[in-house]
């Protein structure tokens, strides 16, 4: 496993099951000739366009599709998820031009839209065919695997006498009281409240009553989360793993760790939208994405996990369970406004 500053503590992954079950497809992949035909076509469609909504893989992408196809020009339009579904969602009741392929976290969202999703058939849908990453008959696919994780900063440990933290329960040591301890907004994202959730069912609600008196900084989202982390404001904060990338790679004193009990994963989800103008460069791109040279190009920086087996550079870490789904049960929901009343 590569690390790149992130503690994986067991080897084997527990995860809870949240998500629902697989739809099995129909589709089947293109034939070499039949294939080869669309990427000619795609290539006299000179671009396409990805809608993404995870940062710090952008550069990388282009760079390897680039590589793939030098005469498909790969354009991306990186904003967060709810940005992009409202885009989309548009874009898509004006049968607009604008998207041909989108990358993102609401798994909700494609499920919603699945008839305007357009089955995959290049040589990767092989990888994924009747696996648990493939959904709505092959529309949709899961693409990136990432862990919710604890980041810490070294400076502000050291200067407490703390040491590395292993697992969630270490957010409750008295030494992070008065706001040592980051904690993004449950309603930051649905997934988000999810693994709050989570944690309560493994460790009992007493977990955030005694987390609520240590009096924990919420912020609006994961990102302002980890920089106060990075900042020296909290010791320790509940980020995801691609967040401190750029700060681990910039030298802050900041590291982070993977708990699993329980470990928490969400989903990003990659299809082709059929009102793309450009449908073969679509089928290209999306192809290119689920394939293990696309994996590769995503995933190894080593922040986060393929679906796929064996890609070089990503975390080896693979849920034995299908993923928090961010549809929200009325459990969760009760739980959420528990969580409100115990942190506040």
């Amino acid at each position: 496993m590569r690390r790149c500053g992130i503690v994986v503590v067991l080897a084997t992954a527990c995860v809870l099951l949240l998500a629902g079950p697989m739809a099995q497809g129909s589709s089947a992949p293109a034939g070499a000739a039949e294939w080869a035909k669309i990427e000619q076509a795609a290539e006299q469609q000179e671009r396409v366009v990805l809608y993404l909504s995870i940062a710090g893989v952008e550069a990388r992408m282009k760079a390897e599709f680039r590589k793939a196809y030098p005469k498909l020009q790969l354009d991306v339009i990186r904003q967060p998820t709810g940005e992009l579904i409202s885009r989309l969602d548009a874009e898509r009741q004006a049968s607009a031009s604008g998207a041909d392929v989108v990358f993102h976290t609401d798994r909700g969202w494609f499920d919603q839209v699945a008839s305007h999703l357009v089955p995959a058939t290049g040589p990767a849908l092989s990888l994924y065919k009747g696996t648990k990453s493939a959904f709505a008959e092959n529309r949709y696919f899961t693409s990136m695997l990432v862990p919710f994780s604890l980041a810490y900063n070294t400076q502000v440990l050291a200067s407490l006498g703390v040491g590395v933290p292993t697992g969630w329960q270490d957010m409750l040591n008295p030494k992070f009281a008065n706001g040592l301890v980051g904690l993004p907004e449950r309603g930051s994202a649905p997934v988000t409240l999810q693994c709050y959730y989570a944690i309560a069912q493994t460790h009992g609600m007493g977990f955030f009553e005694r987390l609520g008196k240590l009096k924990p900084r919420l912020y609006p989202s994961i990102g302002p989360t980890v920089q106060s982390v990075a900042a020296g404001a909290n010791a320790v904060g509940f980020v995801q793993t691609a967040a401190p990338a750029d700060l681990i790679k910039a030298g802050a004193p900041i590291k982070q760790m993977v708990p699993t009990n329980p470990s928490c994963y969400y989903g990003y989800f990659v299809a082709q939208v059929a009102w793309s103008k450009r449908p073969q460069a679509a089928q290209v791109l999306l192809n290119w994405v689920m394939s293990r040279a696309g994996q590769e190009a995503i995933h190894g920086w080593g922040y986060t996990a393929s679906p796929l087996e064996n890609i070089p550079g990503g975390l080896d870490v693979k849920p034995d369970k299908p993923l928090l789904d961010g549809i929200l049960t009325p459990a969760q929901q009760e739980f959420g406004r528990q969580f409100d009343k115990m942190t506040r």
